[in-house]
């Protein structure tokens, strides 16, 4: 009976291998990713050890009877990213997190100012390390992503138009990972989880293709 019970066991476990998609992958990748904190940053009077860096890039390009090098004359592109950590340990708990914004803009005298970066993606590990044991803890990591502005389809049905198609939160992905991490040093750490939950909010009603009759509606005011 056990063996019976040990075969259907590893059938199942290799289906559900098989059947992976693009989200399970996704899931795996988000749930696996490591959280690395600058150990050159000294610890406040609170324990937190926080730390941020900032860059910015400016490019500009102008064309003056230049037909190769594209037809714009004028292009102007800016882009800007944070990254910003905190961490904190005390006892057998611990606590990471991490902020990544970027954002991007481009002006050309032909398309206007547009939009060609924007993402905001959050991490935060909890760990606890249970008593004799070395190098393991069990850990809690959660993850968030989304978008500071709208982002906009041009040339709405063939006109001049631009239609708002997302947004902050238009679409936002949640991902809630519970596993085992294993850090035998302090430059390696290896994270396992064997479950993760992902959730996706569109809460872009009116603007989506998704709302019942919206893009019925569109059709008929753009013949």
């Amino acid at each position: 009976m056990k063996k019976i019970i040990s075969l259907l066991v590893i059938l199942l476990v290799s289906h559900q291998i098989y059947a992976q998609d693009a989200t399970v992958k996704d899931l795996k990748t988000a749930s696996a990713k490591e959280i690395k904190i600058d150990t050159a940053y000294k610890p406040d009077k609170n324990g937190w050890v926080k730390g941020a860096n900032i860059s910015l890039s400016l490019t500009q390009v102008s064309n003056s009877n230049w037909i190769a090098a594209g037809g714009d004359k004028f292009s102007l592109s800016t882009a800007a990213a944070l990254n910003a950590f905190a961490s904190r340990k005390w006892g057998q708990k611990s606590w990471d997190n991490l902020l990544d914004i970027n954002y991007g803009l481009l002006n050309t005298t032909t398309l206007g100012t547009r939009k060609i970066n924007d993402r905001l993606d959050f991490t935060t590990k909890f760990g606890y390390k249970p008593k004799n044991w070395k190098n393991v803890r069990l850990s809690l990591l959660g993850q968030f992503r989304s978008q500071l502005t709208s982002g906009y389809e041009y040339d709405y049905f063939g006109t001049t138009e631009k239609r708002r198609n997302s947004g902050f939160f238009a679409p936002a992905y949640i991902v809630i990972a519970p596993g085992i991490e294993w850090t035998p040093n302090t430059w390696f750490s290896l994270f396992g989880s064997p479950v993760a939950t992902r959730w996706t909010i569109a809460s872009n009603g009116p603007y989506s293709y998704a709302a019942p009759g919206v893009f019925l509606m569109d059709m008929l005011k753009h013949p």
